[in-house]
């Protein structure tokens, strides 16, 4: 019984680190920074970047029009990114 208090004890501690706010990006927000992104004829802008307690997470588009083929790659030591892909296709290495 003693060993299962320490564990619940334990475990009780542990969950009382600092909690970050949730970040909320808007299909609207995700849409007209692809719109400016045609318009002013650019492959990537970033809409957040968020702190996750010492760690870094970029939100930000990526538009490829049809036809485009880069070479070249991103890469990050410091920041994740989120992706949500809404039309085509591609692939991750990671």
């Amino acid at each position: 019984m003693a060993r299962i208090l320490a564990i619940v004890l334990l475990l009780a501690q542990a969950g009382t680190t600092k909690t970050l706010p949730a970040t909320d990006v808007k299909a609207a927000d995700i849409q007209a920074t692809v719109k400016e992104e045609i318009a002013k004829n650019v492959t990537d802008i970033p809409i957040r970047t968020v702190d996750a307690g010492g760690h870094n997470v970029g939100i930000a588009v990526v538009h490829r029009g049809k036809g485009t083929n880069l070479t070249g790659m991103a890469s990050h030591d410091k920041v994740s990114e989120v992706y949500y892909v809404v039309e085509g296709s591609g692939t991750f290495v990671t």
